[in-house]
């Protein structure tokens, strides 16, 4: 990838640090919260709430994130102060996120199913609104902060670094961490490892105070930005790849303990398998960006995950092959798509972003993060909804396993879906900046 003089490594890697501590607890949670309330009778676990449970309160959870989205995306488009328009929150934001994630794993026990539960409810609703006071405004930075496409794709290559070393250490670091002191003890660890991550960003990386014109009230943005045709594409590929991707990360502990034969440590090394192979392909995504384009590089990502989400319906399935090896080459398969999908689509809202400031002379990117978070976190409490409804109607046991055999396909037919979407997104248009504005809007509003 060409190097951006306008995009020191330095800057690269403190803007990125940001993110180790967003996908660490993101994923986490993602990984062990089903499993920890309502784990599998071979466990060996106490279970404190029904699995169906579980899908309700993360259900209800997104919902508040959701909405959380766009009203922190217009507060920060409209902020201005002498720290800039997104710092403030990263700063103000960053201790509640970590204390909220250290609570989720701690279960008041004595309470009744429904105390648990309306704890749990009120603990996910706390962690992930805190989490968009301060990831909308994190990703707001990244399109002021370099005004190229080599220098986008590099931030935006370190960023998905970093949050591949935070998947490594919530895939590694959690499974071996629940094993040796137990999910409380882990939940402090990694939020105190995330907190100091947060701070390297909000701590370190200066924000440009620039003059910038008005942005409208929350509701006259919102309807701006979902008129935007390019956008559109976009973000619906974006919200059907997150429906299935969020389903399949649920369900990855059941697949490897009950499919695959594996142990909750096992989970850990798979999908740190799955992530080593993601980072190994950044070099080839970065060509492939920059020289056929981003979507090009987006649809072979999406490509490749789908294929591996259909080869999970087959583990335990083969001949002549031990059932966890099986599940191993799911993994593996898997990550040659992973690396896209993290790398690219911050880089493709760089771009729409500016495609929007032609038409409306406005630059309003936490509004289109904004969106983007309240649709594709609405995706994935209806991910994981469905996700546990399926586990509990199909069997998530050793004995009866249909739900996590049939989980991965039926994933896999959303994220194809999104790829017949994404192929519509007009690359050329959005590259071109030659639309006027009369003509813009109507694409915009088409």
């Amino acid at each position: 990838m060409e190097h951006d003089k306008s995009v020191p490594l330095g800057l690269a890697l403190r803007y990125g640090a940001g993110y180790i501590g967003i996908a660490l607890v993101t994923q986490t949670m993602l990984l062990w919260l089903a499993y920890f309330y309502a784990p599998p009778p071979e466990s060996g676990l106490s279970a404190l709430l029904p699995v169906t449970w579980v899908g309700w309160a993360t259900l209800i959870g997104r919902v508040v994130d959701a909405i959380a989205d766009p009203l922190v995306g217009a507060w920060s488009d409209a902020t201005r102060t002498r720290l800039g328009r997104r710092r403030p929150f990263l700063l103000l934001g960053a201790l509640p996120l970590a204390l909220t994630f250290a609570a989720l794993w701690w279960a008041p026990a004595p309470l009744s199913d429904a105390g648990r539960f309306a704890y749990l409810a009120v603990m996910v609703s706390a962690f992930l609104f805190f989490f968009t006071v301060y990831t909308a405004p994190y990703l707001a930075l990244l399109p002021e902060l370099s005004t190229t496409l080599h220098g986008r794709v590099r931030l935006a290559t370190w960023q998905a670094v970093a949050q591949i070393v935070g998947l490594a250490i919530a895939m590694i670091g959690s499974g071996l961490l629940i094993e040796r002191v137990g999910f409380t003890a882990m939940g402090l660890i990694l939020g105190a490892v995330a907190l100091a991550t947060y701070l390297v960003t909000a701590l370190t990386v200066k924000e440009e105070v620039r003059e910038h014109a008005p942005t409208p009230p929350l509701l006259a943005s919102m309807a701006l930005t979902v008129r935007n045709r390019p956008f559109l594409y976009y973000v619906g590929s974006h919200v059907l790849f997150w429906f299935g991707f969020n389903a399949v990360v649920t369900a990855a502990p059941y697949l490897v303990t009950v499919r695959m034969g594996g142990t909750e440590a096992d989970t850990s090394k798979a999908l740190a398998a799955t992530f080593a192979v993601g980072l190994a392909s950044f070099p080839l995504v970065g060509r492939l960006s920059t020289g056929r384009g981003l979507k090009f590089a987006m649809l072979a990502s999406m490509g490749a995950l789908a294929a591996a989400l259909f080869l999970w319906g087959l583990v335990g399935v083969w001949p002549a092959v031990d059932p966890f090896w099986q599940g191993m080459a799911v993994f593996l398969v898997a990550g040659l798509g992973i690396g896209g999908l993290f790398a690219l689509p911050n880089a493709l809202v760089a771009e729409i972003v500016d495609y929007d400031e032609h038409l409306t002379g406005m630059r309003r990117e936490a509004m289109f993060f904004g969106v983007q978070g309240l649709l594709v976190k609405m995706a994935m409490g209806l991910s994981t909804f469905a996700a546990t409804q399926l586990l509990a109607w199909g069997g998530f046991s050793v004995e009866r396993s249909a739900g996590v055999q049939w989980l991965g396909p039926l994933a896999g037919i959303f994220v194809v879906l999104g790829m017949l979407l994404f192929a519509g997104y007009p690359e050329q248009l959005v590259r071109s900046g030659k639309a006027s504005s009369g003509g813009g809007a109507q694409a915009a509003g088409a």
